[in-house]
């Protein structure tokens, strides 16, 4: 019975890896090295749609011209290597079975939305607890993808930085962290400590001042503070939350036992420093 298949620089060529895609699932193999043969989009499209269709995926170690994941590997950087959706396609039913990488990087890569959403739709059934997807341009749509399967996985910690997935992306992933597992979310190049903004690793103060924060971060920690009793000042001064983070945090800021927020040199509209001082009744710091 062959477990392990070679076929390495041999011109299989886009047709060729069709044609194996054809038979794979009907296979034991587990370990397949395609690389030099040029299989291309449509040669990983064509093996990852069938690997991620079969009833169960038995190939867990694969390499190719795009990527390689070697056998029995806990931890895989396929960091700023030019990954398209169709590499994200067979990258996705390879680890759709593979039970020893906990340690996921993908970022800088050229997944899109597309891949942003492949790639979320795997990782239920993976036992992946760290990922970053950072700079992939995955988009709102991305965000949201990956936020309706996060409750569903054992991730800890997700780098979604600069992937502009706005305030509904951030909106999205906000609503599903108390079901998740998550302790570190970065979604505009700093990762948040969850566990602290929320409350669950208690601490009177945090100060996140000049950590490139946007909206979407913004959006994630009034989501978490509203939850948190133990907090009492937040420092987010110096950062790019713009108008929508500050009207966003007024609203929930009513809600929590903060004394003292600086959101000073954040790009606060007049209308937003308004509702912030109404909802803040004294506790906010902000720019003239």
């Amino acid at each position: 019975m062959i477990t392990s298949l070679d076929l390495s620089r041999n011109e299989v060529g886009a047709k060729g890896g069709e044609a194996l895609a054809a038979v794979l699932p009907r296979t034991k193999i587990t370990s397949l090295d395609l690389k030099g043969n040029n299989i291309g989009d449509d040669g990983m499209r064509a093996i990852g749609n069938a690997l991620l269709s079969a009833a169960s995926s038995s190939v867990t170690a694969l390499g190719c011209d795009a990527f390689d994941v070697p056998r029995d590997a806990a931890s895989l950087d396929l960091s700023s290597k030019g990954l398209s959706p169709a590499a994200a396609v067979l990258l996705a039913g390879v680890l759709r079975g593979n039970s020893s990488i906990t340690k996921l990087n993908l970022g800088g890569n050229k997944l899109g939305a597309e891949g942003g959403k492949i790639i979320a739709d795997m990782l239920p059934q993976t036992k992946i607890t760290s990922l970053d997807l950072g700079y992939n341009n995955i988009g709102v749509e991305g965000g949201k993808a990956l936020a309706a399967v996060l409750p569903q996985t054992q991730i800890t910690s997700l780098n979604l930085s600069e992937n502009s997935i706005g305030v509904e992306g951030g909106k999205a992933l906000a609503a599903v962290l108390p079901q998740t597992m998550i302790t570190t979310l970065g979604v505009d190049g700093y990762a948040l400590q969850i566990d602290e903004l929320r409350g669950t690793k208690p601490a009177e103060k945090i100060n996140l001042s000049d950590k490139r924060l946007g909206v979407a971060s913004a959006v994630i920690i009034a989501a978490c503070i509203k939850e948190n009793s133990v907090l009492k000042e937040l420092n987010l001064s110096e950062n790019s939350i713009g108008t929508e983070g500050g009207k966003v945090l007024a609203a929930v800021l009513p809600q929590t036992n903060i004394t003292s927020l600086n959101l000073e040199y954040n790009g606060l509209d007049e209308n937003a420093k308004q509702r912030l001082r109404k909802a803040a009744a004294g506790r906010v710091k902000l720019d003239p």
